[in-house]
């Protein structure tokens, strides 16, 4: 049988917080004006592709650092910490 962790909670909720915010990042993505050169229009917005990878980029690193340091620390986290985590 699978032994949960205390923080396994904790791990649940911010994979799901994080994966809203990177599924918001690409709503804003522009749009394509219609043609055939698809290539020739994502360099035309090429800002808002760079800024989307870079946030991308950097929710990643959000999201390993928290996983590693979950992994890592193996001592009961109690109420307060939860509250010091979450914001």
């Amino acid at each position: 049988m699978y032994n949960h962790r205390p923080t396994d909670r904790l791990e649940y909720f911010s994979d799901a917080v994080l994966a809203i915010a990177a599924t918001l990042l690409a709503t804003e993505l522009p749009k394509p004006d219609g043609g055939t050169d698809l290539l020739a229009a994502i360099f035309k917005n090429w800002p808002h592709y760079a800024a989307f990878a870079a946030s991308f980029l950097f929710i990643c690193v959000a999201w390993s650092n928290h996983h590693n340091m979950l992994f890592i620390s193996n001592v009961q986290i109690s109420t307060c910490s939860y509250c010091i985590f979450c914001f």
